[in-house]
């Protein structure tokens, strides 16, 4: 699954509000509970967050454009499948 983090106030949902569904995650590997949110039709993910977050974690699957910028890195690739390459990411500015 590929996500991008966005500010909270940059994400607005156009459609399917009400098949939203939300769970309380408490069993995460930092301690700290998120939000998670998924189609209660289908079952995909569509958002992660805190309660009191900035930021919302975004499944890339669900944007309806491309969002014109190219990821700055890759977070826990060490989880990853070995069939799935690489990213290509912005250069570093070193």
């Amino acid at each position: 699954m590929a996500n991008a983090i966005f500010k909270a106030d940059q994400v607005m949902q156009t459609q399917g509000h009400k098949h939203i569904r939300t769970f309380r995650d408490t069993k995460t590997g930092s301690g700290e509970v998120l939000i998670r949110s998924f189609c209660g039709m289908c079952g995909a993910n569509v958002f992660l967050g805190h309660d009191e977050g900035d930021y919302r974690i975004v499944a890339t699957g669900t944007l309806d454009e491309e969002p014109g910028w190219v990821p700055r890195h890759e977070k826990y690739p060490g989880g990853k499948r070995p069939w799935i390459e690489g990213i290509k990411t912005q250069p570093s500015k070193l």
